[in-house]
């Protein structure tokens, strides 16, 4: 029998052996620890202690565009602000419910689904100076719906990389301990499903906004360093994942050419 993997083109030999080692088979599950370690369970919110911190107002009840609207792209293009931000994520990584069963403690849900609700997926705003809201790198923070400042950006640098003002950057990186916690050496296939599941939330909330949702294409140790991220192995090391501008008018996405400095 031929192995129908083999037949895949351009598909690293290390995707197929992993591929293999964490798929099921019909007499057995992948390898994983078989109970839930709820002494070592990760924490599902990353923070940054110390950090300034720019709050996101925005209530629920405002009214937007319809369900239809947005789909159907219906939607004239809102300024680039602090509200439209927050709205933002809002609507694409913010915590959407809290439960409780009896005694246990709660726990949360948020807009992005995540396998088992582990949320390994954390979001980065990289803007210039909008309305409220200085030129900076900043973690979005589902808890608090706030911006955490991660490092700022000197004045000219944004109008030297010739970035258009109706448009912003945002990165997803993932922390792949929250899924291997639970789900062993799939993990990794769930974490990559989670970003998958932040990107189309996003999407979507661009749509109500009439922003438009491109997806670059930017090496992920440049990405890393952009976003300041820790490579060294670790428990809770995050690890790139992608790059998006998000444009609230008709501007072309920046070239790697033009982020490689920052």
């Amino acid at each position: 029998m031929t192995d129908k993997n083999s037949s895949l083109p351009n598909v690293p030999k290390e995707v197929i052996a992993y591929h293999e080692l964490t798929k099921h088979t019909p007499g057995q599950y992948a390898e994983s620890l078989g109970y839930m370690d709820w002494a070592n369970q990760p924490d599902p919110f990353r923070c940054y202690p110390g950090s300034r911190q720019t709050e996101l107002f925005f209530s629920a009840s405002e009214s937007g565009p319809g369900y239809l609207d947005a789909w159907n792209r219906h939607v004239p293009a809102a300024p680039i602000s602090q509200n439209s931000l927050s709205r933002f994520f809002y609507y694409s990584m913010a915590i959407s419910a809290w439960k409780q069963i009896e005694c246990a403690p709660p726990w949360s849900l948020r807009v992005n689904p995540s396998s088992g609700n582990l949320h390994p997926t954390e979001s980065y705003l990289i803007t210039g100076p909008v309305e409220d809201i200085d030129a900076a790198i900043y973690h979005y923070q589902p808890y608090s719906h706030t911006l955490e400042t991660c490092a700022v950006l000197p004045d000219r640098l944004w109008p030297s990389l010739e970035m258009s003002e109706n448009g912003f950057l945002v990165a997803l990186s993932s922390i792949h301990w929250r899924g291997s916690w639970k789900y062993g050496v799939r993990g990794y296939r769930y974490c990559q499903h989670d970003v998958g599941h932040a990107l189309g939330a996003m999407a979507f909330a661009c749509a109500g906004l009439g922003w438009d949702l491109h997806l670059l294409n930017l090496k992920q140790s440049v990405l890393t360093i952009l976003l300041g991220l820790d490579p060294k192995p670790s428990p809770e090391m995050e690890a790139a994942d992608c790059l998006v501008w998000i444009s609230a008018g008709n501007t072309s996405p920046p070239t790697a050419a033009q982020l490689h400095p920052c």
